[in-house]
């Protein structure tokens, strides 16, 4: 399907979906894109054959040709008179659509150029340093730009080869590993840390040709980082992009260049300002809004003229990223200007809070988020999931970030739940979490202070 999304990009414009869309969805998705046809493996996607017979659209099936990955045939009307030997596509020509995720608004529809694309991937080679030799793995789904560009899309670009598994699965990453032999793989940190956890459970792995390892999409904890360094023996490399910008944007050099704890890097090639409310640039070390151009920059979102004007002008574009640069050029991330929250005027960032309560033993995953607030306007929530076999109270926990965050006034509420909701991308849905527990903080709930031992609220 990967060589297929690429084929179809070449001449007309995909639109690349997730698999696990109900009909619904797929219908509210299909309309909002106003899409000519759906691509669906043969056999498979029945929600999405419904969804398109629903609306009219035409449906094409591909049938994979013999035992190598990447021959196909498709087959439809669509395909009559199509003119596939027609004109090539151009620089400017639209190749994708991809949604951006949807974490704390509405999705975007952002349409991506084949200069913008090829632009990101030429950078992201020349960043890993990718040879024909090597074998990339990619754990991220295919439909988000950032596994395809990431995966498939950078190796081809390098002659390399691609190894494209079938959503991540953790029990398997042992056989994938020994099996396919990669050199570098990429895959966002809630993975990493499942594939830690087998690694725990079932013993060290065999020696293989594994050199690096790529983590994006969202924050990774400089403990796991180490961690996994040392479970796998090969270098960890953190980087950060978004859809508008072709998702890998900045990214930490390989050894033995400098990598930086907490970093995501430096730029791959985009040009990029920290600046000041007003527009203002900021110099380094201040914290500002990152601003990003350049040939892998989306010139503004489809069908969305007032985000456009707001986050797109003199060429530049409006990431809603807080950071700020180092004296070296590199890139340290300290939250989302939407996710900040406001707790009676103190300005906390759900990031920071999440990295310390992840630095806790009993802690497998973590989230912070606000929730509404009759006199603070914000308070500060959590949700934690606890490692198997492990043990922690709200108590522990809150006294455990008090005393590694100097100046933080604590959580009025942590909620341990099973598992965080997180979007296909690996990203926590903070909105989701703020709605979920949003009527379940007391109105009078402060956060605890250090004067006194904090109560279970």
């Amino acid at each position: 399907m990967a060589a297929a999304q690429a084929a179809t990009a070449s001449f007309f414009t995909a639109c690349p979906l997730n698999p696990t869309h109900r009909r619904a969805e797929y219908e509210r998705v299909l309309g909002s894109l106003r899409a000519a046809a759906v691509i669906v493996h043969v056999g498979e996607a029945p929600e999405a054959r419904d969804a398109a017979r629903a609306l009219g659209l035409r449906v094409i099936e591909l049938f994979p040709e013999g035992n190598e990955a990447g021959i196909f045939r498709l087959e439809g009307k669509a395909m009559e008179g199509a003119g596939l030997l027609g004109e090539l596509p151009q620089p400017a020509g639209i190749a994708y659509v991809f949604r951006t995720s949807g974490t704390t608004s509405e999705p975007k529809k952002v349409p991506i150029t084949h200069a913008n694309i090829l632009t990101a991937a030429c950078n992201l080679a020349r960043s890993w340093g990718l040879q024909p030799s090597h074998r990339n793995m990619t754990l991220r789904a295919l439909f988000h730009q950032g596994g395809f560009l990431g995966g498939p899309l950078v190796s081809w670009w390098a002659g390399a080869a691609a190894i494209c598994t079938t959503g991540f699965q953790p029990a398997r990453i042992r056989e994938w590993l020994a099996t396919f032999q990669p050199t570098c793989y990429s895959a966002v940190p809630a993975v990493h840390r499942a594939i830690l956890d087998v690694i725990r459970e079932e013993g060290p792995l065999k020696p293989g040709r594994l050199q690096w390892i790529y983590s994006g999409a969202a924050s990774l904890p400089a403990e796991l980082m180490r961690d996994l360094e040392q479970a796998l023996g090969a270098a960890v490399v953190e980087g950060y992009g978004l859809t508008e910008t072709g998702t890998h944007t900045f990214c930490n050099p390989q050894p033995p260049h400098a990598r930086k704890a907490r970093s995501v890097g430096i730029s791959l090639g985009a040009e990029v300002m920290i600046a000041s409310e007003t527009g203002d640039p900021l110099p380094a070390g201040q914290i500002g809004e990152v601003f990003l151009r350049g040939d892998n920059v989306i010139h503004g979102y489809e069908d969305a003229p007032e985000e456009n004007a707001q986050l797109f002008w003199n060429g530049w574009f409006r990431t809603g990223d807080l950071a700020y640069l180092d004296a070296d050029g590199y890139l340290f991330l300290t939250g989302r200007k939407k996710e900040m929250i406001n707790r009676g005027g103190e300005k906390i960032a759900p990031r920071e809070v999440e990295e310390t309560l992840l630095a806790h033993e009993a802690v497998q995953d973590a989230a912070c988020f606000g929730v509404p607030h009759p006199r603070l306007g914000e308070e500060v929530a959590g949700a934690v999931v606890l490692r198997a076999g492990r043990q922690a109270s709200a108590r522990d926990l809150r006294r455990f970030l008090m005393a590694r965050k100097a100046g933080f006034l604590g959580m009025a509420r942590i909620y341990f739940v099973d598992a965080l909701p997180r979007n296909a991308g690996g990203k926590v849905l903070r909105r989701e979490l703020a709605a979920r527990f949003a009527n379940q903080l007391e109105p009078d709930a402060l956060a605890p202070s250090y004067q006194a031992p904090a109560p279970d609220l």
